[in-house]
């Protein structure tokens, strides 16, 4: 990559070339042949140690010691 003379983010020569509409909220990472940038968007389930499965309205993620994992309840009774 070449960032001589390069003041803006689109002005780099392996990152999308303009913003568009839409384009707000994502985020920048490198595409599935690592040869160039591109806008993305992510949900928490795209993490490797987050398991959604399960998730009802009103719960809430706890870690597990492993992973995090949908929970409903909170010892004590309130969140």
């Amino acid at each position: 990559m070449n960032t001589v003379g390069r003041t803006t983010f689109v002005a780099l020569d392996d990152t999308p070339s303009s913003y568009a509409s839409g384009d707000a909220g994502k985020f920048v990472k490198v595409n599935a042949t690592e040869d160039v940038l591109e806008f993305a968007t992510a949900a928490v389930s795209d993490l490797s140690d987050v398991n959604t499965s399960g998730a009802a309205t009103g719960d809430y993620l706890e870690f597990d010691g492993t992973n995090w994992v949908p929970g409903s309840t909170i010892d004590g009774g309130t969140f």
